[in-house]
């Protein structure tokens, strides 16, 4: 829980690409081979069990999120989610993100300091509520705004979820004082939901809201109140923290690598893409926001020479994956050079895991980098309050930087505007939480 990182390092420097540790109530076999991790994320899902895995999100996501189905239920609910993250809503939500981050940049003053992931949230929460609601009306969903950043801070103690403390204390022990934020919340997206119903529009609209209230199952029922409340909030969920915090480390090493940031910088005034895709991609192996996947066994399995009984639980550790030195030479350097010239070879860059339970916004998630990394990069220029890198830690459900990326604001680009407005191509779906 408070330093994953050392502890997954050593384990692997003294144990090799496989080792099991124990976690008090449960023993977890960790993978950090890439050949093996691709045969665990994409392997038989009826075999490799992720939803099962994932109970801790149950008090807040609750039991009809996608997170916690499996087999045939998981992959209804995937199919009625995947059409609005489809290649035809790239550019609308491309234009939608830029929108926001321009209104947001504006705000920022030469000298001023920030804390870029502070600024990253603001802009990667609206465009997720843009995915889901797909209204930008004033004050439409304001206590949603208010509710569920407030709702996510509660999570950010490790003790919040643990099945050991989920203990009332009469409305004064951490959990209960979350579950009383969920419910406010619960309020606010049943109200969104009636609303939406008695929409006229309703059978036009594209957004998720729209979607799951139109789906049909095959018994030719709709989705209930509560399946819908549920995709609703783990999309919000999943939506902004990973990217808010992918954003956050891209600014952090960019600002700590003055090469890469010059390069960049000069690529993007030609009108260019390729490095910014490279950008975004070394920033999600060196920095993954997600630092390990999980399955359970269903039936026993031979891995590695291992043979691992039902009921076993494994983690493929992204973060070991994406820092094998094999795979990466000095995988500790910034250098989005490494993939110049292709995509990244699929087992050894999962940042979005795999197979069926690959994230259904990874196009999305690597689109809305590229627009916000260009907006901020021709409008100001800036410059690292610490020359020291930032360690990571955990911040809710991510990896973030711990200085929160400070930054100052240097000064500002006086070409913005032209170039701010460059439309970009979707990333390639390649499939930050694992659904």
């Amino acid at each position: 829980m408070f330093r994953p990182i050392p502890l997954m390092e050593s384990c692997r420097d003294r144990y090799g690409p496989i080792f099991s540790i124990n976690m008090g109530s449960a023993t977890v076999v960790m993978i950090s081979d890439p050949c093996l991790a691709k045969g665990v994320i994409t392997g038989d899902p009826e075999t490799f069990r992720a939803g099962e895995t994932n109970g801790l999100f149950r008090p807040v996501v609750g039991s009809h999120s996608i997170l916690l189905l499996d087999g045939a239920e998981h992959m209804r609910h995937r199919k009625i989610m995947l059409p609005a993250f489809g290649g035809g809503h790239a550019q609308r939500f491309g234009d939608q993100v830029r929108e926001i981050a321009e209104e947001r940049i504006a705000g920022w003053q030469p000298g001023q300091r920030l804390k870029l992931r502070d600024e990253m949230e603001a802009i990667s929460f609206e465009s997720i509520m843009r995915v889901v609601f797909n209204d930008a009306a004033e004050g439409r969903h304001d206590r949603l705004r208010e509710l569920i950043p407030e709702m996510m801070d509660r999570c950010d103690s490790p003790y919040t979820l643990i099945p050991w403390f989920r203990k009332s204390l009469a409305g004064l022990s951490p959990y209960a004082r979350l579950m009383k934020v969920v419910r406010q919340v619960d309020e606010a997206l049943y109200e969104a939901i009636d609303e939406r119903r008695a929409d006229p529009l309703l059978q036009l609209r594209d957004d998720v809201l729209s979607l799951l209230l139109r789906a049909q199952q095959e018994d030719g029922e709709g989705l209930g109140d509560r399946a819908i409340r549920d995709e609703l909030l783990t999309l919000i969920m999943a939506g902004y923290e990973t990217t808010t915090s992918a954003l956050a480390w891209s600014f952090e090493r960019l600002m700590r690598s003055p090469e890469s940031m010059r390069r960049l910088t000069a690529e993007l005034e030609q009108g260019k893409e390729d490095y910014l895709n490279a950008v975004v991609q070394e920033t999600l192996r060196c920095r993954p926001v997600v630092p390990v996947v999980a399955r359970r066994l269903r039936t026993p399995q031979e891995i590695a020479g291992y043979t691992l009984l039902a009921g076993t639980i494994l983690m493929v550790s992204i973060y070991l994956v994406h820092n094998d030195p094999e795979s990466y030479p000095e995988p500790e350097r910034f250098r989005p050079e490494r993939f110049l010239g292709g995509t990244p070879e699929q087992a050894a860059w999962i940042p979005f895991g795999g197979g069926v339970r690959r994230c259904l916004g990874a196009s999305f998630a690597q689109l809305e980098m590229k627009v916000v990394l260009r907006e901020v990069l021709t409008r100001v220029t800036l410059r690292a309050s610490s020359q020291a890198p930032e360690r990571v830690k955990r911040t809710r459900f991510t990896f973030a930087p711990a200085g929160d990326a400070e930054a100052e604001v240097e000064g500002l680009v006086s070409s913005a505007t032209p170039l701010g407005r460059r439309r970009f191509s979707a990333a390639p779906d390649s499939g930050t939480v694992q659904a």
